[in-house]
C-alpha cells in the first residue's frame, strides 16, 4: 500500500540509531558475497555517507581479491628463515666471544671424564644425585683452564618440573707433550658449586680415562662432603689432579727361550718346504710318464684297426 511504501522510504533515509547498526551495515555490505545485502537496508542519504559506501566497495573488491593462503604461507616461511637466522648470528656470537682455547670444550671429538655425586640420608643410605659427563682437553697442545657446566642424570629424585641438578667444575690441564693421538701431562679437576640438588651434604666423584687401555686406565678420585645445601659447594682448593700418559705401550723384546722356538718354526718350515718341493717334481715326472703311455696306447689302438 502507499503507506507502507512511505514508512519503507523513511525507514531506509532515517539515519543510523546508534553506531553498533552503523558498524553492522558497514561490516555486512563488505564481508558480503552479493552486491546488496538482502538482510541490511539502507541508502546513502548524504556526500559523506557515498564517499563511505563507496569505499567499503573499493575495499570488499580488494579483501575477496587478495590470496589470504599464499600471503600466510610466505608469512610462515619468512618467519622460520628469520627465527633461524636469529640462531646463526647467536651462535656466531657466542663463537666470537669464546676463547679459541676454549673451543674443546664443545667440541665433539673432546675426551670426557665421568662424574657422580653422591649424598646420604639420615639413616646412612648413600643417595645418587646423577651422573654426567664433563670434557677434559687431553689432546690439547696448550695448557688451558676453564669452568664447564654439566647436568646430572639418573639421580634418586627426580622432578616432576624445571631442569635436573647440575654442576659447575673448573678444570684445569698442563701438557708434556701432545701428538699423533698421544698425550702426556697433569690434570686437575676442582668442584666449585651445585644447583638443584636435596638439602644434603655430597661427596664428588669423577673417573678420568689416564691410560688407553689396561686394567688402570681409569683413575677415580672423591672429594670430601660438600656443604649442607641446595646448592652445595666445595672447600676452596677442594681438586683432584691425574698424571695422564697416553702413550703407546713398547712390546718387550723376545727372549732366549723365544728365540730359540722361533728358530725351530724356521728350520721345521724349511723342511716342510722342501719336501713338498720335492713331492712337487715327482709329481711333474708321473704326469709326463702318463702322458707318453697314453699316446703310446692310442698308436697301437690306430695300427690294429688299420
Amino acid at each position: 500500500t502507499p503507506t507502507d511504501c512511505i514508512t519503507r522510504i523513511q525507514n531506509v533515509s532515517l539515519p543510523f540509531a546508534n553506531v553498533p547498526n552503523a558498524a553492522w551495515y558497514v561490516f555486512a555490505r563488505m564481508m558480503g558475497m552479493r552486491h546488496s545485502v538482502p538482510w541490511v537496508g539502507g541508502l546513502p542519504a548524504t556526500l559523506i555517507g557515498s564517499i563511505v559506501v563507496f569505499t567499503c566497495m573499493i575495499m570488499k573488491g580488494i579483501i575477496w581479491v587478495l590470496p589470504f593462503g599464499q600471503i600466510g604461507q610466505t608469512f610462515k616461511d619468512t618467519w622460520e628463515q628469520n627465527q633461524e637466522l636469529q640462531q646463526i648470528r647467536k651462535e656466531v656470537a657466542t663463537e666470537d666471544e669464546r676463547s679459541p682455547d676454549l673451543v674443546w670444550v664443545e667440541d665433539g671429538g673432546t675426551p670426557v671424564a665421568d662424574v657422580e655425586v653422591w649424598g646420604s640420608e639420615e639413616s646412612g643410605t648413600a643417595i645418587l644425585a646423577g651422573s654426567g659427563r664433563i670434557p677434559v682437553p687431553l689432546l690439547n697442545p696448550t695448557a688451558t683452564s676453564a669452568e664447564v657446566t654439566t647436568y646430572l642424570w639418573g639421580g634418586t629424585f627426580r622432578r616432576w618440573f624445571g631442569a635436573p641438578p647440575s654442576l659447575d667444575v673448573k678444570i684445569f690441564w698442563n701438557p708434556v707433550e701432545v701428538k699423533d693421538g698421544t698425550s702426556k701431562g697433569r690434570l686437575r679437576i676442582e668442584p666449585k658449586e651445585g644447583h638443584g640438588f636435596p638439602i644434603s651434604q655430597w661427596r664428588f666423584v669423577v673417573r678420568v680415562p689416564v691410560r688407553l687401555y689396561g686394567e688402570d686406565a681409569s683413575k677415580e678420585w672423591q672429594s670430601p662432603p660438600s656443604s649442607n645445601s641446595t646448592n652445595p659447594e666445595w672447600p676452596e682448593n677442594t681438586s683432584g689432579t691425574f698424571e695422564v700418559l697416553w702413550v703407546e705401550e713398547k712390546k718387550p723384546a723376545p727372549g732366549p727361550q723365544l728365540q730359540k722356538k722361533q728358530t725351530d718354526d724356521a728350520e721345521l718350515l724349511d723342511e716342510v718346504l722342501t719336501l713338498l718341493e720335492t713331492q712337487g717334481r715327482q709329481l711333474q715326472e708321473l704326469s709326463r710318464n702318463t702322458a707318453g703311455l697314453d699316446q703310446r696306447t692310442m698308436a697301437i689302438r690306430d695300427a690294429t684297426n688299420h
